[in-house]
């Protein structure tokens, strides 16, 4: 019979390559593939915007379909923003930020400080 030890090694082991097995990683902080599975059926059509994407490098793409058809048309596009500005102070930034990012706003690093508050230059993608 194994040892307590030899048992939970093997445990350990096996439990790992399940993992693995699904895609996910097996230790913390691992980069696992990026993989997206969209399913439609025949009926529906639903356009797909792929956000941050490298517009310099190809992006693959696998299109199985059930019926024979004309090929997809895939482009690239940038991403649009749009800009606001907001007024933070020591009290409030916390707030006024957790609000604004819950929204999709995101800081972009441009701020003018005054004497009594920040302005912050925030984007988000529209």
């Amino acid at each position: 019979m194994p040892s307590p030890l030899i048992s939970t090694v093997i445990a350990m082991t096996v439990g790992g390559a399940a993992v693995a097995a699904l895609g996910q990683t097996v230790r913390p902080g691992e980069i696992g593939r990026a993989e997206v599975w969209i399913k439609n059926d025949d009926s529906e059509t639903i356009p797909v915007r792929i956000h941050e994407a490298d517009a310099r490098t190809p992006l693959r793409v696998t299109v199985v379909s059930s019926a024979a058809s004309a090929p997809v048309p895939v482009s690239v596009t940038r991403p649009q923003w749009e800009y606001q500005t907001v007024r933070v102070t020591l009290e409030n930034a916390a707030g006024v930020l957790q609000n604004l990012g819950g929204q999709g706003w995101e800081t972009t690093g441009v701020a003018w400080p005054a004497a009594d508050a920040t302005t912050l230059l925030m984007k988000r993608v529209r």
